[in-house]
């Protein structure tokens, strides 16, 4: 179990953050019920390039000491100001390097930014330019949370940890496993198999294909159970479901009142990006809840150092 957790979240100062404050806000509150609380630090990364025209007129000084009393009132207007024990305010060139800046100097067990209010051409929202390099870059972990996320909001069952049982899944699984405990909560595995039928149906009789579905589904539930007393991590809680890998996940989410989705990063480079696509990105777009994305190489710490 992780004992005290350091949370970094990113602050835009607009509506987009605001899912992200109330989530840390929970980790803070459930983590402090157990006698455990955890630390959670602020961060707003002013662009120099969006502020340049001001600086003619206003010191550095004076832009980031605004700033800070625009990240405050931000976090008042959601009742979390008292739960951050700092806000930072710095500058650069973009908001995602000030943030990994950040995270090597407060090393936190996570950073937390909101999703986009807009929508693109499909309907589907936008991650914003900030948690879309996060997730492609992966500092520590990252977690995406809808930016119109309330308290009620936030599911009362299981911590799901996705795995397509494949090495990567292993730190996120085992992230997903300690997080649960420390949040006092029970940790789902769900794994995802292929739905032959939307395919195959055309060729050959309704029948075979059914069966050949079940016989996936079958192999699925074998090969996870394997998988998991493989890398110890047997839980009481496992789901198989057949489908597109992202909309499977987000409907087991719902189902199980899952607080959170983790699954781990691949560390796709971007031509693989062009070809396959990645399902971190695709599934933080269009979650009902929030989610963690592990990098492949992370190593949860026993625990967290004090906070500077």
């Amino acid at each position: 179990m992780l004992s005290r957790m350091q949370w970094l979240v990113g602050l835009d100062l607009a509506p987009s953050s605001r899912g992200a404050i109330v989530f840390a806000q929970w980790l803070a509150e459930r983590a402090k019920r157990v006698g455990q609380p955890d630390s959670i630090r602020g961060v707003h990364i002013i662009e120099r390039s969006l502020l340049a025209p001001l600086f003619g007129a206003q010191s550095p000084d004076n832009v980031v000491a605004q700033a800070r009393e625009q990240a405050r009132a931000c976090l008042e207007t959601v009742e979390a100001a008292d739960t951050f024990d700092k806000v930072h305010v710095g500058l650069d060139t973009r908001a995602d390097e000030g943030l990994r800046r950040e995270a090597a100097i407060f090393q936190p067990d996570a950073v937390i930014v909101g999703r986009k209010t807009r929508k693109d051409a499909t309907g589907t929202f936008s991650l914003g330019p900030t948690a879309h390099r996060l997730l492609r870059t992966l500092p520590a972990p990252v977690i995406v949370v809808p930016n119109d996320l309330p308290r009620s909001g936030i599911g009362r069952g299981p911590v799901l940890a996705a795995t397509d049982l494949d090495a990567h899944s292993v730190p996120a699984c085992r992230y997903a496993r300690d997080l649960a405990a420390h949040l006092r909560r029970e940790v789902a595995y769900g794994h995802v198999v292929s739905d032959p039928r939307s395919n195959l149906e055309r060729y050959f009789s309704r029948k075979a294909v059914g069966d050949l579905a079940e016989q996936m589904m079958t192999s699925g539930t074998r090969m996870l159970s394997a998988w998991l007393d493989v890398e110890d991590l047997a839980g009481p809680e496992t789901h198989i479901v057949q489908g597109s890998t992202v909309e499977a996940l987000c409907e087991t989410a719902i189902a199980v009142e899952a607080p959170l989705i983790v699954l781990g990063s691949r560390r796709l480079s971007g031509l693989e990006r062009a070809f396959v696509g990645s399902t971190c990105t695709d599934l933080a777009r269009v979650a009902p809840c929030p989610i963690m994305v592990v990098p492949p190489d992370w190593s949860a710490p026993v625990s967290s150092p004090t906070p500077r």
